[in-house]
């Protein structure tokens, strides 16, 4: 089932003095797509980043309407200042980025005779793994947007891929074997790289960002039925979550690429009688599988880490899954 929330439009705003040649102000909605990242409900976004171009109607002009401004939300009514207005006969192309503090630099765009993006790229660089990043882009033209609703709807998506590692003890492993993780790392996520529309991620920098959980109260251990514990509670999946429920938000990258090399790495003490612990560090990088060969736009990764008694780490195939809101599928609309 489809679910959609819609809050009231806002009418059309009219200006006695209107700036440019159309009494009509540029206004715009939110459309979030089905994939999604940290933003679960369309009211947790509250501002995005807009830019704004426009040809003439003989296509030879290209003009700026918006430079990076920032657009908040007010009550069910998105706001920026100044006005901008309509120019006739005018044909626009809108890009727009959430979170609006989201490092993009270097905006490179090219419009088409048409009016539409011919290429749209830019540089952006990741501050951590809990943002977010979407995209819109939207064409229209001022005719279509005077005669009928004024706002530009913005169909934002979710540009980055999502990771979630879950650790668990591999069937080889001895009843009385206890795994003591201290921390779990996972390096080499892409820190800093281009999108362009239409043709996705490159020219990724060797930049890299580290993610690191303290999981110092997991204790894995098999017991006499087989079962395996963290301390005394059973784990029905046999599994820890050290990324979350959410994942991580990462930049997508080819693994078949050996300069994308991301490794997970865990810092453990292991004992056999639950008394005597050695200290051991277990890493596994992350390589292109059968099933996967890169992390993709909008797409989730679920890799199952299973330690084993040579204190090796194996990865089964990974699950994928769209990224989808589990609460309300299909768009949510606010105007």
């Amino acid at each position: 089932m489809l679910l959609f929330c819609t809050v009231s439009v806002s009418s059309c705003s009219r200006e006695i003095e209107p700036e440019g040649n159309s009494e009509t102000a540029i206004s715009f909605s939110s459309k979030v797509g089905k994939t999604k990242a940290l933003v679960n409900e369309i009211a947790d976004m509250i501002a995005f980043q807009v830019y704004g171009y426009y040809t003439d109607d003989a296509g030879v002009s290209q003009n700026t309407a918006f430079a990076g401004d920032v657009v908040t939300r007010n009550g069910s009514i998105w706001e920026y200042s100044p006005s901008r207005y309509w120019i006739k006969d005018a044909k626009y192309s809108f890009a727009a980025f959430h979170p609006s503090n989201a490092n993009v630099t270097n905006i490179n765009n090219n419009l088409d005779s048409d009016g539409k993006f011919e290429n749209l790229s830019f540089e952006y660089e990741k501050s951590g793994f809990q943002d977010d990043f979407m995209l819109a882009v939207k064409d229209i033209t001022s005719e279509v947007a005077t005669n009928g609703d004024c706002s530009v709807e913005l169909p934002f998506e979710h540009i980055l891929a999502n990771i979630k590692v879950k650790i668990g003890l591999a069937s080889s492993v001895q009843p009385g074997t206890y795994f003591r993780i201290n921390s779990v790392t996972l390096n080499g996520m892409k820190r800093h790289a281009t999108y362009t529309s239409g043709t996705g991620w490159s020219d990724f920098s060797s930049a890299a960002l580290q993610f690191s959980a303290n999981v110092e109260d997991v204790l894995l251990n098999k017991q006499l039925d087989n079962k395996v514990y963290n301390n005394t509670t059973e784990l029905p999946d046999g599994c820890i979550n050290p990324t979350g429920e959410d994942g991580l938000t990462v930049i997508p990258v080819d693994l078949t690429n050996l300069d994308n090399v991301v490794t997970l790495r865990l810092n453990c003490d292991v004992s056999n009688d639950g008394t005597n612990y050695t200290q051991k560090i277990i890493e596994k990088k992350f390589i292109a599988t059968s099933g996967v060969n890169a992390w993709e736009i909008g797409k989730s990764y679920t890799y199952v880490a299973l330690l084993d008694m040579d204190y090796n780490i194996s990865f089964s195939e990974p699950t994928v899954t769209e990224w989808v809101n589990e609460q309300a599928t299909g768009s949510v609309i606010i105007k």
